[in-house]
């Protein structure tokens, strides 16, 4: 009977409360029949009832004053600065709205009521170095695969969003802690920012970010201990505007497990957050096929700016924990370069860059001594400041700068005779004013891309497929952090 009332007293508070996540979200013990309870089943009688006559009637002035003291709300929402880009992500929001309307009818994550007006997010905390570095990574889960953006403030003042603490027993919020076990955390839904975790729970530190993607052991937490990093991915999706969901695997699932130290996405969660803030729809400014000889194994990469991405050969889909410094995965290579292609004998990788270039040993993934090198000293006829270039498999490297397209014979070391020719002469319906172009070596597909969108080469009709927006069907979750 007592487990009844439970129930009862669950989907009455679940209908009443809407506006902001007041109950716990991380696990409790597993009860006799190994089945996680629910977060709500641990609160005590008296509570549920105290909680569900506040709600049934007009909250308290004083508890609405209570709220106003520790809760910072934005006045006026942030927009992006330049019309320009207003209209540019408002024709791009609809095309997205327009594909996916089919999809968004069988969703089952849940969102809250309201939303935050910008999509750029600043955080505080007042934390050790170590918490702040499981939040900073569990920020970083979200934003890997959607267009928010989170930064870190040092100081607490009326440009925080979200604020995380920790707290003990009562905290000026309707929703006390209640010591060790049972209540872990909870987080208030946009535009209120606040994530309360329980100060008197012992929080393991060590985390790890979808480790079985990269056939990685993950460490089960120490004992009598929990997962801030689990608990800090779930709460921040409530204070993104995420509810619960009804998908098992979901971080977003009401009853997570806090005893593993590993957070993996799941679709549903993507799906959630990309319908709150949009999917990552980027300018690519480099990309290439490239494998390392000991495993034979392709991959594409992007590069821009002074990071870099490795998406899925299969699924063009960014791996996780991407991007990362080009300093840490590519020894030698210089920031931003203008364009990366694979020679078409697969042993060498060149990089172009202003009047520069490099060439990496794939073999021994080094780069080359001596290098950078002169592009006019070693690569007659083609210009400095490359748009975009790749090599083909019968031997001939394509550059593109403007409107015009040069043609390198890799075997003459020269450019071939009658170029540059314009864009549209040599390839039917590729754009001018390319920013990257290469050749995937899984499927010797053609690819060409052009602001936000991707263009194919037909064989049979000579000519491009009609384009494709980057990161709705292909070239996913490459999104700048």
């Amino acid at each position: 009977m007592e487990c009844i009332f439970y129930q009862v007293a669950l989907i009455l508070l679940t209908t009443l409360l809407s506006e902001c996540d007041t109950r716990p979200h991380t696990s409790r013990k597993l009860l006799s029949n190994g089945q996680p309870p629910s977060f709500e089943a641990s609160i005590m009688i008296s509570q549920i009832r105290q909680m569900a006559e506040r709600t049934l009637k007009k909250r308290p002035q004083t508890v609405k004053r209570i709220l106003r003291s520790w809760i910072r709300r934005k006045p006026v929402p942030r927009q992006p600065k330049a019309a320009a880009k207003d209209a540019h992500l408002a024709n791009r929001t609809a095309y997205l709205a327009q594909i996916n309307s089919s999809q968004v009818r069988n969703r089952r994550y849940a969102l809250s009521s309201s939303s935050w007006g910008h999509r750029n997010l600043i955080w505080y905390a007042n934390v050790q170095p170590m918490a702040a570095a499981v939040f900073t990574a569990a920020f970083r889960v979200w934003a890997e695969v959607s267009r928010f953006t989170f930064k870190r403030q040092s100081h607490f003042d009326s440009n925080v969003d979200i604020q995380l603490k920790f707290l003990k027993n009562g905290h000026n919020d309707p929703y006390p802690f209640d010591g060790p076990g049972n209540s872990y955390a909870h987080a208030f839904y946009p535009p209120h920012g606040e994530v309360h975790f329980d100060a008197d729970e012992k929080w393991d530190i060590p985390y790890t970010h979808c480790a079985a993607f990269f056939n990685k052991t993950i460490s089960p937490v120490q004992p009598g201990c929990k997962s801030l990093f689990r608990a800090a991915v779930h709460e921040i999706g409530h204070s993104l505007g995420l509810k619960h969901s009804s998908v098992s695997t979901s971080i977003m699932y009401p009853t997570i497990s806090l005893d593993t130290t590993d957070v993996c996405l799941d679709d549903d969660d993507i799906a959630g957050i990309q319908h709150l803030a949009g999917k990552c729809v980027p300018r690519v400014k480099s990309i290439f096929s490239w494998r390392k000889h000991q495993n034979g194994v392709w991959a594409t990469y992007v590069m821009k700016g002074t990071n870099y991405w490795k998406l899925d050969a299969e699924t063009t889909v960014s791996m996780p924990t991407y991007p990362l410094g080009i300093v840490n995965g590519w020894v030698s290579f210089p920031m931003d370069p203008d364009e990366v292609f694979d020679y078409s004998t697969g042993d060498v990788t060149y990089i172009f860059k202003g009047s520069k270039y490099w060439k990496y040993d794939n073999y021994g993934d080094v780069m080359y001594r001596g290098y950078p090198l002169s592009i006019a000293g070693y690569w007659p006829g083609i210009p400095d400041n490359i748009d975009a270039a790749f090599s083909t498999l019968n031997h001939y490297t394509y550059f593109f700068k403007g409107n015009k397209v040069y043609k390198f014979n890799q075997r003459l070391d020269t450019t071939s005779t009658g170029y540059p020719k314009s864009t549209s002469e040599e390839w039917s319906g590729v754009p001018n004013d390319l920013d990257s172009a290469f050749v995937d070596r899984k499927t010797n597909t053609i690819y060409f891309f052009h602001q936000d969108y991707y263009y194919t080469w037909n064989t049979t009709t000579q000519s491009t497929n009609p384009g494709g927006l980057i990161g709705h069907t292909r070239f996913f979750e490459i999104c700048d952090i």
